[in-house]
């Protein structure tokens, strides 16, 4: 059986919101204070519309789903590194706006985004960091900050005249580069922006090189 929460406020004050059954919430609002959270737990949770205005975090089985559009004004972070993590799927074209982001931390670059049924757009006040993959169609109109790889591994996304990407360089002969990967059957389209910055204590020098974004991921570089 499946719990059906709609239309409600549902709040972590200094505590944690566990999310863990088979749960479909529509338009409900998440929020955390203090140091609560709200917990995604290692199930089948759709959200369509509503709302993030908290701290959420996913256990690495959760298979979080999301339709229509969803307004992230908090943080949303896929920590885990486990090979049972899913990425968050954005089902039917969905979207996600707000002002906040989603950060991946996934050692295995398991972790991140499917669009599943049609294009998904994230909006131009969210930000994407981390390691993580994209797999799907998607418009991105908000801010990229790899620290390790993306890769995007099916389908085409695009960057928009609005997007910005931010890079930081360090030391390339430690294999410090950081890079925006696809392959064939893959494309990327650039939009936007791009900041470059050394990474803190790090002074480049001339004739340094990075690989920033590679057209034949996976191959010899």
């Amino acid at each position: 059986p499946r719990t059906v929460m709609s239309s409600g406020v549902f709040g972590a004050n200094d505590a944690e919101l566990f999310i863990g059954e088979f749960a479909d919430l529509f338009g409900c609002t998440l929020d955390s204070s203090g140091t609560g959270e709200i917990v995604i737990g290692e199930y089948a949770i759709d959200f369509v519309d509503g709302r993030n205005e908290g701290k959420m975090r996913l256990l690495p089985g959760a298979d979080l789903a999301i339709e229509g559009i969803y307004e992230n004004n908090g943080v949303i972070e896929q920590p885990a590194a486990s090979f049972d993590t899913k990425q968050i799927t954005l089902r039917n074209g969905a979207s996600i706006v707000g002002d906040a982001g989603m950060r991946f931390t996934d050692a295995f670059a398991r972790g991140g985004l499917r669009a599943s049924g049609g294009q998904a757009t994230v909006g131009a006040q969210q930000t994407l960091a981390g390691e993580f993959l994209l797999d799907g169609d998607f418009l991105i109109q908000g801010v990229i900050e790899p620290e390790g790889t993306v890769e995007i591994v099916d389908g085409d996304v695009v960057l928009d005249a609005g997007t910005r990407v931010r890079m930081e360089i360090g030391d390339s002969i430690g294999g410090d580069e950081i890079e925006i990967g696809f392959g064939d059957g893959q494309s990327l389209t650039l939009g936007g922006s791009l900041l470059i910055e050394p990474e803190p204590g790090y002074t480049p020098s001339i004739g340094g090189q990075w690989l920033l974004i590679s057209g034949d991921f996976g191959a010899d570089q």
